[in-house]
């Protein structure tokens, strides 16, 4: 049996190796177990977009409401807060199609691009509201940002220097983001680059 389930996994990892969008399956019944912790933290470690599907859920329908079971889900997966749920029935057909107008949703929002404008725009109100907080001597300041790529969304903001800023900061403006632009069920890839990175990148 265990062989079963690690060829399983196995075959899963390799299918979403080629993949933009997982789907993490879980049992309504079973909740999560160690094997879809396994695959969300792949996910996570590989950039890739994610929508979590809750199979079997007419069988626990009657016993707790969708938003009961999400609060529980996202109590046990606080990682993927930004992940939408989508409620099925394989057995039954029940809102299978949900799953396909989602992944078309996330795709969407996985290619979303910012202009440097309207990013900009972003940084001022975001360090207006909660300026970031420093582990240096040297206070940390954000100069600008800019959206390099998409597939997933990548940004890259200009600093003072990345060792000053609290590693919380970079979730606050993830955050930030989702709540003001959406990016639902893609990671958001964030990253400081300090003076020195800035001068080269405007002699170059």
């Amino acid at each position: 049996e265990e062989r079963r389930i690690a060829r399983a996994i196995e075959s899963s990892l390799r299918a979403l190796e080629r993949s933009d969008i997982g789907l993490l399956i879980l049992d309504a019944e079973l909740g999560i177990e160690k094997n879809d912790l396994i695959a969300s933290q792949y996910i996570l470690e590989n950039d890739k977009s994610l929508i979590i599907v809750i199979n079997k859920w007419d069988l626990v329908a009657k016993k707790v409401t969708k938003e009961e079971y999400e609060k529980f889900l996202r109590q046990r997966l606080r990682h993927l807060t930004w992940a939408p749920l989508v409620f099925v029935s394989a057995k039954n057909n029940l809102n299978l199609t949900a799953i396909l107008t989602e992944a078309q949703k996330v795709y969407a929002e996985r290619h979303r691009r910012l202009s440097t404008g309207e990013l900009n725009r972003f940084v001022r109100e975001a360090v207006y509201t909660h300026a970031p907080s420093g582990t240096h001597a040297t206070p940390p300041k954000i100069y600008y940002g800019t959206q390099v790529s998409t597939n997933p969304p990548r940004f890259v903001f200009f600093v003072n220097k990345g060792q000053s800023f609290h590693f919380s900061y970079r979730r606050y403006l993830a955050n930030r983001l989702r709540e003001k632009y959406g990016f639902a069920g893609t990671p958001l890839l964030i990253e400081y680059r300090g003076k020195a990175d800035m001068e080269e990148t405007h002699n170059s």
